[in-house]
């Protein structure tokens, strides 16, 4: 006879109402929304609802209703049901009222908006690591953050948002925290290795399988690296998500995505070829990219050699503007230190959102300017010639701020 899984108790059950609302951002953001939600696995079947944002009640004849997708998620002895629809044909600059959920358990109705079909100057945000004390900390730091840029357009996520040894309950806490955030802004994510939890009996990690199930990308990226690596562009910028999380050269630790798929070196190679055309290919006037693992790291006795020989090079060979990192639980900032390199961009980015601050090591030629012990988050403010980067702490005040600039000719220089 098998013995039963223990179940323990959650504090963060799902149920037959959509909950994990959440808006990734999508491909045309001009015209398309992507939203994702999560119910108890008696709920087979969902969509959503969409109408012309409005100041009084709507009319039946003015909802669109569209089919979602659904995908099971197993962990441990818990089975849930997530789902996905991206709406489509929208209206550029447009704001919309949304609902998801099934006929007989629905959201409340939600504003959501679409990006303007060519450049108008806009601001976003940056958030790095979150990981420990989640529903402590996390809270405020998303809660300020939209008190004080209620205007920004989408958010940044540099992975980390819960910690390895994760319950379904902690990504329950990080949920919580953004909270109606999360349903009303798109967001870019990228996993880091809080995202992947141990396998027991193994010297292995998997990718959490409430990473598929809660985010719903764009499906541009590299062959094997789905929903983990690929691009955005918001009409002036375009922003580039890599996956970092492959083993060190010098471990023998393996990675999987899910029980059937391990990570390999034809993934990496294929991340590598993918990201030379996609920022090569480039036609916005910025360019950024996003990834977990920072290529100069803050904090002492880390190095990550890997990134440091295939990925920066291709950073610099195309003048990738700014890169936003998490991982090292600490606020850094500088540029490549090479005493050959004349330019000081792209300007590399190491920040913390969460309760876990680190110490950084002073000795790291490459930052020119540092935060400990603070809570902080980043706002991107861009125009057709500057972009202005405030690192923000919990009481509204800048701690950072420094700009690119960019001259008639489109060379771009580093302000601070």
């Amino acid at each position: 006879m098998v013995n039963p899984v223990a179940v323990t108790e959650r504090y963060y059950d799902a149920s037959v109402w959509p909950d994990r609302i959440f808006q990734s951002v999508s491909e045309d953001p001009a015209t398309q929304i992507n939203l994702s939600w999560r119910t108890s696995g008696s709920i087979i079947d969902g969509y959503v609802e969409v109408a012309l944002a409005h100041s009084s009640s709507l009319e039946e004849g003015e909802i669109v209703t569209q089919p979602a997708t659904v995908q099971q998620v197993r962990y441990e002895n818990i089975l849930d049901h997530y789902f996905k629809a991206t709406l489509l044909d929208l209206k550029p600059r447009s704001n919309y009222m949304v609902r998801v959920g099934s006929k007989d358990h629905r959201s409340e109705w939600f504003q959501v908006s679409t990006a303007p079909q060519s450049f108008q100057p806009f601001r976003f945000l940056y958030f790095g690591d979150i990981k420990e004390n989640i529903r402590e900390y996390a809270p405020r730091i998303y809660r300020q953050a939209a008190i004080g840029y209620p205007d920004a357009k989408f958010m940044v996520h540099t992975g980390n948002m819960v910690n390895s040894a994760a319950t379904d309950d902690t990504w329950g806490e990080w949920f919580y925290s953004g909270n109606w955030l999360f349903q009303q802004i798109p967001s870019l994510a990228v996993p880091g290795d809080g995202e992947h939890r141990k396998i027991p009996g193994k010297n292995a990690n998997m990718l959490f399988p409430q990473w598929n199930g809660s985010f719903h990308f764009p499906q541009n990226g590299p062959p094997g690296l789905k929903n983990l690596s690929y691009y955005y562009d918001y009409p002036g910028i375009r922003i580039v998500s890599l996956y970092t999380h492959f083993p060190s050269r010098n471990t023998t630790e393996d990675i999987y995505l899910n029980h059937e798929e391990m990570v390999s070196e034809e993934q990496f190679q294929n991340q590598l070829r993918w990201l030379k055309r996609v920022l090569a290919g480039n036609n916005q006037p910025w360019l950024v990219v996003i990834m977990h693992h920072p290529v100069f790291t803050a904090r002492k006795d880390r190095h990550n050699e890997l990134l440091q020989q295939q990925i920066l090079p291709l950073l610099e060979q195309y003048k990738v503007d700014l890169v936003l990192q998490g991982h090292d639980q600490v606020y850094a900032r500088g540029f490549n230190p090479d005493p050959e390199r004349e330019s000081k961009l792209p300007v590399y980015m190491i920040s913390v959102a969460g309760g876990e601050m680190q110490e950084a090591d002073k000795s790291h030629t490459w930052i020119s300017r540092q935060y400990e012990n603070s809570q902080l988050y980043q706002v991107i403010n861009v125009s057709t010639n500057t972009m202005r980067i405030d690192a923000v702490n919990l009481q509204g005040k800048w701690v950072d701020r420094f700009w690119i600039r960019r001259d008639e000719n489109g060379t771009k220089s580093l302000l601070q």
